[in-house]
This record gives C-alpha cells, sequence and structure tokens, in this order.
C-alpha cells in the first residue's frame, strides 16, 4: 500500500527552537515527496499558530497507515497518543541530554530529561522505525530491537546573499545557555587568550531560558576574569546572522550533542572553528575543525593560531564549506526518501 501521509507531533512549537526548525524544514521535504505532511503539537506559540495543529484534530488528521514521525526530546502525553495510533510510528531521536548535566541548576530539566532517558525501553516495542539525527545518537538506540533506524541529519544553508565581513579578534559561541554547552570553558580561554590579544572580545548568543543560575555564573565568571565576553542572550534570526558574519572564529566547546546545529550552520557560512571532541561533535565537524582537550589554555591557543594566520584561517573557511554539503537540503531529502521508499512513496 502506497503510503499517504506523514505527520509529525512535538510537544511545543515555539521560535527559534532546534526541534521545531527541523520539524518544518522535515515537513517541505515530506510534502516535496508527495506526501501529505501536517504538523500537530501539545502548545503552540501564537507566532507560529499557522504552522501547526492542535492535538485536538489529531484522530481527524491521522489514518492507518499513516506515517508518523513523534520528535523525542522530553516524555509527553502526545508521545502516548502517537503509541497509540494505528499508524507507523518513527521515534525522531533528538538524543536528550543526559540529566547529570542540570544537576544544581534546573531541577526541572533534571526530572524531564532524566523521564525521556528512561521511557526508551518502554516505548521501543512501539515503534516501527527511528531516526536520529547523528550516527553518534544511534548508539543509544542499540539493543532495544527497534526494527528499523536511519540518519537524518539537518539540512543548513547560509541564507542568500550571506557575506563574512569579519571584524578584528571576535570570537563567536552560539547556542543555548545550558551547562552542557561548557560556556565556562570558553570565558576562561578568553581570558587567557587576552594576555597576548587584549583587543579580543567574544559574543556569546543563546537563550538562557529555564538556565538562570548558570547563565548569571557565566556573566559573573566572565566580569571576574576580564575575559571580554558578552551574554547577548536569545537573538532574533537577522542579528544571529550578524553575528555568524562579523565573527573572525566561532568556538563550540559542547560536552554533549546529538548533532550541533550552530555547528553546522557556522561551517555552511564558511567560519573557521575550534571544538571539542565529545559526542557528534566530532562526527559533524570531521576534518574540518580545530578539535581541542577541555583546556581553557588549549583552546585560546587555538583560538589565537586562527586570528594570527590568515593562511590557517582561510584553509579552515574552505573546509568547512567543504564539510557543510554532507549537511544540504539535497543530502536530506536523499536520506527521508531512502528510509520511507519501502513504505511506498507516491509515484
Amino acid at each position: 500500500m502506497t503510503l499517504r501521509a506523514a505527520h509529525q507531533v512535538v510537544p511545543t512549537l515555539s521560535p527559534g527552537d532546534g526541534v521545531g526548525n527541523y520539524a518544518l524544514a522535515l515537513r517541505g521535504i515530506l510534502r516535496s515527496l508527495g506526501l501529505e505532511s501536517e504538523l500537530l503539537a501539545g502548545a503552540i506559540d501564537p507566532s507560529l499558530r499557522d504552522e501547526a495543529h492542535s492535538m485536538e484534530r489529531f484522530d481527524a488528521m491521522v489514518r492507518p497507515g499513516d506515517a508518523l514521525l513523534y520528535h523525542f526530546a522530553i516524555a509527553s502525553p502526545e508521545l502516548d497518543r502517537v503509541l497509540a495510533a494505528p499508524a507507523r510510528r518513527v521515534l525522531v531521536y533528538q538524543n536528550p541530554t543526559p540529566e547529570e548535566w542540570f544537576d544544581l541548576v534546573s531541577a526541572r530539566n533534571f526530572e524531564r530529561t532524566r523521564r525521556a532517558r528512561a521511557e526508551l525501553p518502554r516505548i521501543a516495542p512501539a515503534l516501527d522505525m527511528a531516526v536520529t539525527l547523528s550516527h553518534y545518537s544511534q548508539e543509544a538506540l542499540e539493543g532495544l530491537g527497534i526494527p528499523r533506524r536511519a540518519v537524518w541529519a539537518p539540512a543548513v544553508a547560509p541564507p542568500a546573499g550571506f557575506v563574512r565581513t569579519p571584524e578584528p579578534a571576535t570570537v563567536l559561541g552560539v547556542g543555548r545557555i545550558v551547562p552542557n554547552k561548557r560556556w565556562e570553558v570558553l570565558i576562561r580561554a578568553m581570558a587567557a587568550l587576552r594576555r597576548t590579544h587584549p583587543q579580543a572580545r567574544c559574543e556569546l548568543v543563546g537563550n538562557p531560558a529555564e538556565m538562570e543560575p548558570y547563565a548569571q555564573a557565566l556573566e559573573r565568571l566572565a566580569r571576574r576574569l576580564d575575559s571580554g565576553t558578552t551574554l547577548r542572550g536569545k537573538v532574533d534570526d537577522a542579528e544571529l546572522e550578524r553575528a555568524y558574519a562579523r565573527c573572525t572564529v566561532m568556538a563550540f566547546p559542547s560536552g554533549h550533542e546529538g548533532f550541533g546545529v550552530p555547528l553546522a550552520e557556522a561551517m555552511a557560512r564558511g567560519i573557521p572553528l575550534v571544538t571539542s571532541r565529545h559526542t557528534a561533535v566530532g562526527e559533524v565537524g570531521l576534518g574540518a575543525v580545530l578539535q581541542t582537550s577541555d583546556d581553557p589554555l588549549e583552546v585560546a591557543e587555538a583560538l589565537a593560531l586562527v586570528l594570527d594566520d590568515a593562511a590557517v584561517a582561510a584553509e579552515l573557511s574552505e573546509r568547512s564549506r567543504r564539510r557543510a554539503e554532507a549537511y544540504s537540503p539535497a543530502e536530506l531529502t536523499r536520506a527521508v526518501r531512502e528510509a520511507l521508499d519501502p513504505w511506498g512513496l507516491p509515484s
């Protein structure tokens, strides 16, 4: 029987959220393959109410034989609706951050991520397929007996007309202000870097919501060490693009990533990168970035190399662009088509 529709379910749809952005991109690809595809959400931000349907429409929209893709970052009532539906059930595993990263910072997020990761053995028998954003994330699904698995890496591309206009000695960090991003490593590295490059400055762009104790600690550390670091908070897309354009180098010291969209976005824009080696970071940046240990002094040394050597910066920029070709819309479309084709895509 030909697959008629592939609908997606997310607990919450909000602007600027990585899960929501990925789901919206997938919707376009699913439609391009001739499938009906809508987005359903438990909660929808008013600014996105035209992009999704309330879960009240679930029973009317989902028919036997459809594919249902649930984006799994937290456990939610929406998940149980998906598991009970007479449809092909696909888990889009967003690799929830291990709960220990939130200990003493956010009790709510500690419990939420603990519950999410503990849910996998319970829900696995009800799944027809699981999708991850990286090969690294597949490791969490080993031994669960899920019949089929696939990797659908997010697609990234710079906006039309994007041009880099790097400002001298400008370091950028992009990502949520959460402990697993380890922004304190970058702040300490900036303090070390400014001993030899006093003009160096750093912008941290990311949402601190629900992580205020961590964000406040970072601000205190940045001031105490005279690190030249400013926490910009959450910015709109236009300001994020300006930050990408004006940076000399981007640092990504994360300790846990299921993929790392800002890393791939920076590569697509030809930005030289200094990163950790942890989790999916090493996979996404493979061969295109300067990887360091967790030692702030080593991070500072790598940043200084990019700032001081134009040839190194140019080579890293070119490597970034080449590596980002693996994360193009065409590659994501190919991966989705290959995974769903056994279920009979429309001709």
